[in-house]
């Protein structure tokens, strides 16, 4: 019995021993890593006061600076804010959002009372707050100046640790937030630094070892950087910057855990924006830095107000200098040349963009017969953008103005030429202020605001500009409408612009039409730069002929007339229309999954020479296959419209392109009110002319052209 109890003990301690190595391995199981999800980095409100709204403003509120992400926090992820002021002494702040989320303190306070103004930094956290947080509110006590915040995303974070802070008086090129001990592994710690003098040159800041830059503002002094530490213990934050400043620190720690969601398909991984503090004038250089760990599309809007009245003396940006990337202007810098504050805008980009942190581009100024003027640059880093990288559909007008609670801004339509993508829009406003974007339904409104804005600027924070953003599914018409500060203040005399970038999925013309005419002969190429492989190539040729005989495209191909593997394009079934003696016949050829890239000369063969050839080629991208193609022989011109063949498309989305060739001249490419709003072209002579969409579903799809009278046969093909 001895023997037997004695057993059943050294069982029952093994079982022990076994349950405590069990529940010793789970709790040491460690903890995800942290890691970055996004950052937005707000404006300055510089030396202007944050104090009680003007008369008929109704921006943010009473002692409040609102800013905003241009997209919303996702699931699990937690958020974390720095903040600085200036105020004779410490200001209580409230820290609010749109989900109603609890934000806390951390434990430290960096503060510099010896220089003017007197400077305090800080940092804010909500843990895994509601999904869709966006907007933000830090509401001061009293009066403060100099505010300015950023906001850093990320997953991963399970509570506070600790933190510490620091500052010099004296003018310093190393920025430390002193030492502080982390308790676990893998703390992510958020820094914030904010100088105290030399507030507008400070220079060019760089990470300190291990660290990542977030806010890099060498315009108003004010630097974020972040590292996950790995192991715990001793941790002293620093950050380096080229042109000395007093400062003042703080930074926290964050222990992991395992929560959080990572971004999928095209995102905003970062924004920021950058507020000229004086007057531009021809020849001027801005130092930018534009910090993101992640992305491969950089898109910036440029809007302001300049003191010519003719546009091809404003001041505006000439050329970017930039070691890691290229960049090139969207569209065409306009200017409304009829308001009083000659409002500005144009749009540039640095397309498949090499990101790392570091980014450092400089913007050059130009203007002639002593144009002066003020200026912003906002910016917004993408990923998952198209691997090209292009930019379509860019669209600048004039904007009338008018008084209202909402504005919409003066785009005849504006549709972007991709199946998915993002959108920017923005409105250098002569007077009053947007507050909001009510339209298109999801867009964000990204500008940020103070209580004590002025009605009518220029006035930091955004120079009370409409500044929008809008993660697009559909290529459908976009209307954009601001919510105004002043429902009875004119908007003025505005300038407004949009532009758009695909996503590295979406259906989306990289380039095309592009076009070549031949008078007499059997063949006509057209050169093109493939710009990425897979892309479909498409080709759209015309022959006339007069002595009879009916022409056709007998081959299309990369090589000449040999049509080698991978070089030989496909016709599209049932595109091909008959040509007559008044007017040419068309047709449309293929080649998807195209691996030819870099200069390519395009070759079509026809069945015999005719007296006038025209080609016209595209380049798309995510095309899988043809779909469904259609003609017109021959076909009247009723009520001044030429009407191509209606065709059924099976592709959601999908891709169309449309060739008419008339007997006597387009006028309307397309026809008023046609859906066909894509790159287009009319040749000159003959009166010819190509159109194309992106269809956003499956259905009918009908080309439209203006045409005064006669005949015309027409083409039409979709792609899926």
């Amino acid at each position: 019995m001895k023997t037997l109890i004695a057993i059943l003990g050294l069982c029952i301690s093994v079982q022990a021993q076994l349950v405590a190595i069990s529940t010793s391995k789970v709790s040491s199981v460690a903890a995800a890593t942290p890691g970055f999800v996004s950052h937005t980095q707000g404006p300055s409100t510089e030396t202007q006061t944050v104090t009680t709204r003007v008369s008929g403003t109704t921006t943010c509120a009473d002692h409040a600076y609102c800013f905003q992400m241009p997209q919303g926090s996702l699931a699990g992820n937690s958020l974390i804010i720095g903040l600085t002021y200036g105020a004779a002494s410490s200001v209580a702040v409230t820290v609010t959002d749109d989900k109603s989320n609890t934000w806390t303190h951390v434990s430290c306070e960096a503060s510099d009372t010896t220089n003017s103004p007197h400077r305090w930094a800080d940092i804010y956290y909500t843990l895994a707050p509601t999904t869709g947080t966006q907007a933000f509110k830090a509401t001061f006590a009293s009066d403060v100046t100099q505010v300015e915040a950023d906001v850093l995303q990320a997953k991963n974070l399970g509570s506070y640790d600790t933190c510490h802070s620091g500052g010099s008086t004296s003018s310093q090129t190393t920025w430390s937030a002193g030492a502080q001990t982390t308790t676990q592994d893998k703390d992510l710690v958020f820094m914030v630094g904010a100088a105290t003098t030399n507030l507008t040159n400070t220079g060019s800041f760089t990470a300190g070892s291990g660290y990542t830059l977030a806010t890099a503002d060498q315009r108003d002094g004010y630097v974020s950087q972040w590292k996950v530490v790995s192991p715990a213990g001793s941790e002293t934050p620093s950050a380096t910057i080229s042109a000395g400043s007093a400062y003042v620190a703080v930074a926290a720690s964050f222990k992991s855990t395992t929560a959080g969601t990572d971004p999928t398909g095209m995102y905003v991984a970062c924004s920021g924006s950058y507020n000229t503090a004086s007057t531009v004038t021809n020849g001027t250089a801005i130092a930018t830095q534009m910090p993101c760990p992640v992305g491969n599309l950089i898109a910036m809007s440029v809007p302001g107000g300049t003191s010519t009245g003719t546009q091809a003396n404003s001041i505006h940006i000439s050329s970017v200098t930039d070691a890691a990337n290229s960049w090139s202007e969207c569209g065409t810098f306009h200017e409304n040349t009829s308001g009083a504050g000659h409002a500005i805008v144009d749009v540039w980009y640095a397309p498949n963009a090499t990101l790392a942190g570091t980014e450092a581009p400089t913007f050059n100024f130009t203007s002639g017969g002593g144009a002066t003027g003020d200026v912003s640059l906002w910016w917004y880093v993408l990923a998952g953008a198209s691997t090209v990288g292009q930019c379509t559909s860019a669209q600048s007008v004039d904007d009338g103005g008018g008084t209202g609670a909402t504005h919409t801004l003066a785009f005849t339509s504006y549709q972007p030429q991709a199946s998915a993508g993002f959108s920017i829009a923005q409105m250098s406003q002569a007077t009053n202020t947007s507050i909001s974007v009510t339209a298109p339904t999801g867009a964000s409104f990204d500008a940020s605001t103070q209580g004590g804005e002025n009605l009518s600027g220029p006035w930091p924070a955004d120079e009370n500009n409409f500044r929008g953003s809008y993660l697009f599914s559909s290529n459908a018409a976009q209307t954009w409408t601001a919510t105004q500060t002043s429902a009875s203040q004119d908007v003025g005399g505005s300038a407004v612009m949009a532009a758009s970038f695909p996503s590295a999925t979406a259906i989306a013309v990289v380039q095309g039409p592009l076009t070549n005419t031949g008078t007499t002969g059997t063949t006509l190429t057209q050169a093109i730069t493939v710009q990425k492989s897979g892309d479909t190539l498409i080709v759209l040729p015309t022959i006339y002929h007069s002595s009879g005989t009916q022409r056709t495209v007998s081959k299309v191909c990369l090589d000449g007339g040999t049509c080698g593997a991978g070089k030989s394009f496909s016709q599209a079934t049932s595109a091909a229309a008959t040509g007559t003696t008044s007017q040419g016949a068309s047709d449309i050829w293929y080649l998807i999954g195209n691996t030819n890239t870099g200069a390519q000369t395009i070759t079509v063969t026809y069945s015999g020479a005719g007296t006038s050839t025209e080609v016209s080629a595209y380049e798309v991208a995510n095309i899988a296959s043809f779909d469904i193609a259609g003609h017109i022989n021959n076909g009247s011109v009723a009520s001044s419209t030429c009407s191509g063949q209606t065709i059924s498309t099976g592709g959601n989305p999908g891709f169309l392109a449309a060739v008419v060739t008339v007997s006597d001249q387009v006028n309307l490419n397309p026809m008023t009110g046609n859906e066909f709003t894509g790159p287009g072209f009319i040749f000159s002579g003959s009166g010819d002319a190509v159109s194309s969409m992106v269809s956003a579903a499956t259905g009918n799809h009908q080309p439209k052209w203006g045409d005064n009278s006669g005949t015309c046969n027409s083409s039409v093909a979709a792609f899926k």
